[in-house]
């Protein structure tokens, strides 16, 4: 019962995920990446990265602190809200340029720019000594955020050299802010990449087309999240269609053509993926692009009259076909984002740049109108353009009045009219408003959009987690886009909601003191926890003289702490209003130097240090171990400096490993250590193994090169929890050790594989994705010549009936041993998967818009058996002869409760391994029907089959509203009712049911 809540789970979790990726104006997938500063190198290091023939440097040598940068410090969220001033930052950058070879300044000389989201603010040469100094001044909400500024420094011959720029220590809210930082580079040979981008019909130049390289992490979606979008490398065709890219160092890049807005895609032949040596020139990475499918139309109003300042977009027809079957999702959803433009004075639009045979949707944006979204459509390779017409609605109006419970009005509060998630799953969402009631309580929302809302407070957050109970402060809104919605009564509790408004006022003050006897301790930061809720939390700087003002504090108790250079230091429970005083203890550093199999130092290398677990007691399954597992999103890490060298500040005492990867020397491990508090581990080395290539071809069953297939290596223990759940996960979003594409004749090449066994896959959007299990690389031994045959796959087709009458927007989950794939229903209630791996699946109908809302409504399944090249079409409607079987439970019915009809010979719920996908499977054969029992106890069955049956109840303790895997993995699944029952045909049954107390 828990496997399929678990796969529902996992998939409402990824949909929210992308939610606010396609609603958040924040979202900018080329944004430079948010990382961790090295920090600047000493003068003892210096000397020391200069002996590199020395494998043992004395790490622990007393650093020149006089060369030393500032230490990075962050910007308090307190201090960047709406009222906050906005003094001006006076910054100071400077630092050295060095040939990494020579250990002189680049012949040719060489620029520092200082970057905002990859934008030049201030540029500098570097002088003959190889210096450079460059000074900026802007206001502070600007530069406050480490992930959005970063120095880059290039010279011609050497490769792009990026650092992130420090966060700024805050000055007083009314004055200006001075901050310096010394920031050094040390250059590389770099590598170019040219080509020429065509039509593939004239096979003549294509102007002005942007060509990126964007390095290829092969970790997946959420690694790449946790550790940075990286800013493409890029240049602009010429008039004959050439380009070349420069700076580039050494990793593996996929090459991308922008070309979309210019009508053009990419041709059969695949995007390339390079692997990119140091100090090499790429030629003859040539693209022949070909015209793109175009869709014409006009927006009107409901009069016929046309609209002439509308904005058209495009958005995919089916946004999770997108996301559970395609590696690069974000990609498309970026590229295809940038298409459309106004209409015309007649209101008419041409879009042109789509990919052929795909669903897409447009979206008009009017001013004083409702969104406008249109119906999916699609275009023929070969056929005309597409004719939409897109209507322009006034929208409703959704109005009314919020009090509290009290009575009172609510004069003055903010409210939220939230969008059902499951309207995402289609491609029809629309962004969140909010609304402020006036002196009389009364708020009114105009120009709303079609489709199903949440009224609620704005101060709270929807739960996205299925049958969650309905808050008694929420009300559920359903438009049609034309008609008003009036007389609305919200009701908010009143004490929840002016806890939530009130302004927080407490104030704790103190001083930060070194070590024993020390002095005080400037600009460190002060972080504060409310001791009784961990989700409110505060921080601020210590001044010249180590004191510090922490406020706007909400709660009795804060517990303090500071962590930095100089040691940490803590104070727990401070009542607000008091004052206290932290005394640093000893810092705890465990730092050391990565070397590659020569012993020569290794840059940009990522480090990890991680915990240990005692193997004698049960982890349990802590939620964030389990992410990082499922999807390699770790955090904590850090990448080595411009000499090998690694350091992590402040660890907690225990036990750990250090592990190193790097893109091009290996991989290799130390420990596992001990870490005590207040001593420090340094001096210490790790040694990488070089990896080894993993090389073969991709082929179709004819034996025919399949050329664009990526070939993936995993990595996932499957005997562990998120191994399991991995099968449930998009392509996109799974954990990867490496990966690459197959070439024109099939061939794949993935280089610096570390030894392990691993899953090897295959995918392409014209076949079924293959798995290739248990396959060994061992260490120092290339494995070349590794064939895989993608099949076609088999195509599921089915249509989602109530009553006779089609269910639109309805999850079409197919879960199997060969993964998972999705697809949402139209509005006839029909879904069609194509290239489905061969194998036993359940195919589920899930109606999120009902579970979202609390409702009790469960998916409907069937068995299907996919055959390769085969049309599987699974009929969700009531078998003949069957009859609805109602009934009643009494006594405690816990969070959720469950009612299943098993025929004689299935496993009983207990013993169900919830990740044994065959048992599961074959479990349905035996399956008279499951539903979930409604609060008021109540339960409907629909559909089943006269016969003798084994009817049992479960009841799980579980709370959707914080869901925890450890109660999801480990719950009782012992029904507590068990009884056999016989379904008459043409006599439906209504059972009354007790749960017998507990023992």
């Amino acid at each position: 019962m828990s496997k399929w809540l678990a796969v529902v789970v996992l998939a409402l979790v990824l949909a929210a995920a992308v939610y606010f990726v396609l609603t958040s104006d924040a979202y900018d997938p080329e944004a430079p990446p948010p990382a961790s500063q090295p920090k600047p190198l000493d003068s003892t290091r210096q000397v020391l990265a200069e002996q590199t023939s020395s494998p043992e440097p004395a790490l622990d040598t007393v650093p020149d602190e006089d060369a030393a940068a500032p230490l990075p410090v962050e910007a308090p969220a307190e201090q960047a809200g709406e009222d906050a001033a906005e003094p001006q930052v006076k910054l100071r950058v400077y630092g050295t340029v060095l040939d990494a070879a020579t250990g002189a300044p680049p012949a040719g000389g060489a620029q520092v720019s200082l970057t905002i989201w990859g934008n030049s603010l201030e540029n500098a040469d570097i002088d003959e000594d190889g210096a450079y100094e460059l000074s900026a001044e802007s206001d502070f909400s600007t530069l406050a955020s480490g992930d959005e500024r970063s120095l880059e420094c290039r010279a011609r011959g050497y490769a792009l050299a990026t650092k992130p720029l420090p966060d700024i220590p805050p000055g007083a809210p009314d004055e200006d802010t001075h901050a310096e930082f010394r920031i050094d580079f040390v250059l590389r040979p770099g590598s170019s990449v040219s080509g020429t981008v065509i039509d593939a019909a004239t096979t003549e130049g294509i102007a002005d087309v942007g060509v990126q390289l964007i390095e290829e992490k092969g970790e997946g979606l959420f690694a790449a999240i946790a550790s940075g979008f990286d800013q493409p490398i890029e240049s602009t065709t010429a008039d004959d269609g050439a380009y070349t890219i420069e700076n580039v160092k050494p990793g593996q890049y996929r090459v991308r053509v922008r070309a979309r807005e210019h009508g053009y895609i990419a041709s059969s032949k695949p995007r390339t993926l390079l692997n990119i040596d140091e100090g090499v020139q790429y030629d003859g990475v040539d693209f022949a692009l070909e015209r793109g499918a175009v869709v014409e139309g006009v927006v009107k109003t409901t009069d016929g009259a046309p609209v002439t300042d509308a904005f058209v977009g495009v958005r995919p027809g089916q946004i999770m076909d997108r996301v559970f079957g395609n590696e690069n999702f974000i990609t498309q959803l970026e590229e295809i984002g940038e298409l459309g433009g106004e209409v015309d004075e007649q209101g008419r639009f041409t879009i042109a740049g789509l990919d052929f045979d795909t669903d897409y949707r447009l979206h008009a944006k009017v001013e004083e109108y409702a969104d406008t979204i249109s119906d999916p459509f699609r275009i023929a390779k070969g056929g005309p353009p597409a004719q939409v017409t897109l209507i322009a609605t006034r929208g409703s109006t959704v109005s009314g009045t919020v009090r509290f419970d009290d009575g009172a009005l609510a004069a003055g509060h903010e409210l939220m009219l939230f969008p059902n998630l499951g309207d995402l799953m289609s491609g029809v969402f629309t962004e969140p408003e909010k609304r402020e009631a006036d002196e009389n309580g009364r708020f009114e929302f105009t120009g709303v959009a079609a489709g199903k809302y949440s009224l609620m407070d704005a101060n709270r957050m929807p739960n996205f987690m299925p049958f969650a109970k309905k808050s008694d402060d929420q009300i559920d809104v359903e438009t049609d886009g034309i008609h008003d919605v009036t007389g609305l009564v919200l009701v908010l509790a009143k004490a929840q909601a002016e806890e939530a408004r009130e302004p927080a006022t407490g104030v704790i003050e103190g001083v930060v003191l070194q070590q024993a006897g020390g002095g005080p301790v400037a600009s460190v930061r002060v972080a504060a926890e409310n001791s009784d809720d961990s989700s409110i939390s505060a921080g601020a700087f210590t001044r010249d003289d180590g004191t510090f003002k922490l406020e706007r504090l909400r709660g009795d108790f804060f517990d303090l702490s500071v962590v930095c250079d100089k040691g940490v230091g803590f104070a727990n429970r401070v009542s607000v209003g008091t004052t206290a005083t932290i005394r640093l203890g000893p810092p705890t550093k465990v730092s050391g130097q990565v070397l590659d199999e020569h012993g020569r130092p290794v840059p940009e290398c990522k480090v990890q240090l991680t915990a240990q677990r005692n193997p004698d007691e049960d982890p349990g399954l802590d939620v964030t171990s389990f992410m990082e597992e499922l999807t390699g999103a770790a955090g904590g890490g850090q990448s080595t400096d411009d000499y090998g060298f690694f350091e992590f500040e402040n660890p907690d005492p225990g036990d750990y490993t250090i592990t190193a990867k790097s893109k091009t020397a290996g991989t290799g491990e130390h420990g596992p250590i001990t870490v005590h508090a207040g001593r420090s581990l340094t001096g210490l080395e790790i040694r990488l193994t070089p990896g080894v290539r993993f090389s073969g071809s991709v082929v179709n069953t004819a034996g025919r090169p399949v050329p664009g297939a990526t070939v993936s290596l995993r990595a996932y223990d499957k005997d562990s929890f998120a191994g399991m759940a991995s099968q449930f996960l998009p392509e996109t979003m799974q954990k990867k050790e490496g990966s690459a594409l197959s070439d024109e004749n099939g061939a794949f090449e993935i280089l610096n594989v570390a030894p392990a066994v691993y899953t090897v896959r295959a995918t392409h959007p014209e076949y079924a994705g293959t798995n290739y299990n248990d396959v060994e690389v061992e260490p120092r031994r290339d494995m070349d010549n590794f064939k895989i045959v993608i099949l076609q796959g088999g195509r599921v087709q089915g249509q989602a009936l109530t009553d006779g009458v089609p269910q639109p927007n309805l999850m079409a989950q197919m879960v199997g041993e060969n993964g998972m794939q999705m697809a949402t229903t139209d509005a006839d209630g029909r879904f069609d998967i194509q290239h489905v791996t061969p194998g036993k699946y359940i195919v589920q109908l899930v109606d999120i818009n009902a579970m979202m809302s609390g409702g009790t409504a469960m998916p409907r399944q069937r068995p299907a058996d996919v055959i390769d090249g085969e049309t599987t079409v699974v009929d969700f409607s009531p078998p003949p002869g069957s009859v609805p079987v109602n009934g009643t439970i009494t006594g405690d019915l816990g969070n959720m409760t469950f009612v299943m009809l098993r025929k004689e010979g299935g496993i009983a719920p207990e013993d169900l391994d919830p990740f044994d996908m065959a048992a599961q499977i074959e479990q349905m054969d035996f399956l008279g029907g499951n539903t979930m029992v409604g609060p008021d106890g109540s339960f409907s069955l629909e559909g089943v089959q006269p016969g003798d049956y084994i009817l049992e109840v479960m009841t799980m303790d579980f709370d959707m509203t914080n869901p925890d895997l450890n109660t999801m993995a480990n719950m009782d699944r012992t029904p507590v009712i068990r009884q056999n029952i016989t379904i008459e045909a043409g006599n439906p049954p209504d059972l009354q049911l007790t749960i017998p107390p507990h023992e």
